[in-house]
């Protein structure tokens, strides 16, 4: 998930729900990497690696909506917090 996207940014500091969901989001990241670090996996690692990563995807397709919902919504009524600064 890119960070760079402002609108992105912007959202994860202002709403409680999508900050909560990229904070889960990255709390399974940080466990994956764990288990991937492993050389080898118990049955039950490998049931959890399989099932963090299912979640971690259904976080990420959740916060993509919501994302995509707000776009949606501004682009409808643009908010000028959000407008592109003119160059100078």
């Amino acid at each position: 998930m890119s960070e760079s996207d402002p609108l992105r940014a912007h959202l994860i500091g202002t709403d409680d729900e999508l900050r909560r969901l990229s904070a889960q989001h990255q709390q399974l990241d940080v466990r994956l990497r764990e288990l991937a670090s492993q050389l080898s996996h118990t049955a039950n690692e490998e049931q959890e690696h399989l099932i963090l990563k299912k979640r971690k995807l259904q976080l990420k397709d959740r916060m993509e909506e919501m994302i995509r919902q707000y776009r949606e919504a501004s682009e409808a009524s643009p908010s000028p917090a959000l407008q592109p600064h003119p160059r100078s």
